[in-house]
């Protein structure tokens, strides 16, 4: 791929995801739930725009290694939910209330192309892996605390409240948030760096 082409995509995959994040962010304002802004799927469009844009692929990675899985739950959950008319864990129940907003739909789905377009990104800039779990664990501590600073129950964004799934480890909530969300982090580190090992193996 020549490099002027390369830069075109890497731009418009960044300038997409800053564009989206602002739309679901100034939704969140409309429909007066700013709190909704804190979710690490809108904090991620934003990072990943923003790293994409500067070519810094390693901030792309952590917000892969945050969202990966959750955003895999949260798609089996919803196709599970499309194709049997039943939820399976319930983290997309919102989607298909009656009374939920056409714009909150249209948001959501960034969970089907965020991940994706992000790996794709982050090939086309070179990957660069080197400390992007450290970025991960200090965004997970800060949206944490903030998060139960000036959110609520009620909307439990992050799960920080209570879980979103049936996970209990015997623990007081908050150690089993971040023994959870440190296991998402660590686990899709692993399976990448081992896929990408693979590939470098096969001499692909």
């Amino acid at each position: 791929m020549q490099e002027k082409t390369k830069s075109i995509i890497i731009t418009s995959i960044g300038i997409f995801f800053l564009v989206y994040s602002v739309i679901s962010i100034s939704a969140s304002i409309i429909q007066k739930n700013p709190v909704q802004a804190l979710y690490f799927c809108y904090i991620g469009l934003t990072l990943c725009g923003i790293g994409i844009l500067i070519r810094n692929s390693m901030i792309v990675i952590s917000q892969i290694y945050l969202l990966l899985i959750p955003q895999g739950i949260w798609i089996i959950d919803f196709l599970f939910h499309i194709f049997t008319g039943t939820p399976l864990w319930g983290v997309t129940n919102y989607f298909f209330l009656e009374d939920a907003s056409a714009l909150g739909r249209i948001i959501s789905l960034q969970h089907f192309f965020m991940i994706p377009l992000a790996i794709y990104a982050s090939v086309l800039i070179e990957i660069k892996k080197k400390w992007a779990w450290l970025l991960s664990f200090l965004e997970m501590t800060i949206v944490y605390f903030i998060v139960k600073s000036v959110g609520t129950p009620e909307y439990n964004v992050n799960c920080v409240f209570k879980p979103c799934l049936d996970v209990s480890l015997g623990l007081p909530y908050p150690l089993t948030w971040f023994i959870s969300v440190a296991v998402i982090i660590f686990l899709t580190a692993i399976v990448l760096n081992l896929n990408e090992k693979t590939r470098g193996e096969n001499g692909n």
